[in-house]
This record gives C-alpha cells, structure tokens and sequence, in this order.
C-alpha cells in the first residue's frame, strides 16, 4: 500500500509502472483513491446513503465556495444591470462595494450575489468595466 501527496498533473499510475520497472516487475495500480483535490477534501465528503438522511440545504456549497472565488453582495441597481448582460463601472463599483472585499486590482472573476443569491459570474478583464461573464437563473428574480 502507498500513500502519494502530489500536486495538480501528477500521474499516479504512471509512477506506479515507473516503480515496477525499477524493481524488474510489472507495476499497476489495484485500486486509487483520491483523497484530496484541491480544496476538496474525502473525509468532508458524504456517501449517496447519508445525502438521502440530511437536509441538503446545510450540506450543498454554493458556486463561489466551489470555485474558490469571492462574493460581493450588490443592491438591486447593480443587480438588476448585470442580470440583463450589461456592464458597470469598475471605479464606480470598487468605490462603492470592493473596498474592503477585493483589491482594486484583482483580475480575478467574481460572482455578484443580490438577496444572499448569486446572480452572476463577474469579468474584471476589460480596464473599465465589470461585465458578466455568466448570468445564472437566479437572474430572472431580480
């Protein structure tokens, strides 16, 4: 039995047949598990038998926490902007929102949440803009 820790592009069977070479045999895996992916981890995890006991409102993770992305809750005029595809002001809405949640700098997207729901996934690629990259269905209630 081994136990790899290994980064992102790391093939374990591969390793498994350069082990094997190495010690004149054939080298193969009998099973694989993996306990660990980026911030997933096994043991946070719950098998079909215990999801169908539990309420899955307290279990399920939302987009931004599955991506690994901020949130930034707006008011309804930003909103209701970015649910219809058009863009904002970036300095207007780092003014206003960004200070204390992203720097003013980020070029990382975000997901734009209004009434603790996500609206949409952000692009701060254009220098002066947010424009949405994704508009989710949650949209349509705003």
């Amino acid at each position: 039995k081994v136990r790899v820790d290994c980064s992102k592009g790391t093939y374990i069977r591969s390793i498994a047949r350069d082990l094997g070479n190495q010690l004149n045999v054939l080298g193969c895996l009998q099973s694989l598990i993996r306990e660990r992916s980026g911030s997933f981890a096994l043991s946070d995890s719950y098998s079909i038998e215990e999801l169908k006991n539990l309420e899955l409102e307290g279990v399920l993770i939302g987009p931004a926490q599955a991506l690994g992305l901020k949130e930034v809750s707006v008011e309804y005029e930003e909103a209701k902007k970015i649910s219809q595809g058009q863009s904002l002001s970036k300095s207007e809405f780092f003014d206003k929102y960004l200070q204390a949640n992203l720097n003013s700098d980020c070029g990382e997207p975000f997901f734009l949440f209004y009434k603790n729901r996500p609206v949409a996934l952000v692009s701060t690629e254009d220098p002066q803009n947010l424009r949405p990259q994704v508009v989710l269905a949650n949209a349509q209630e705003v």
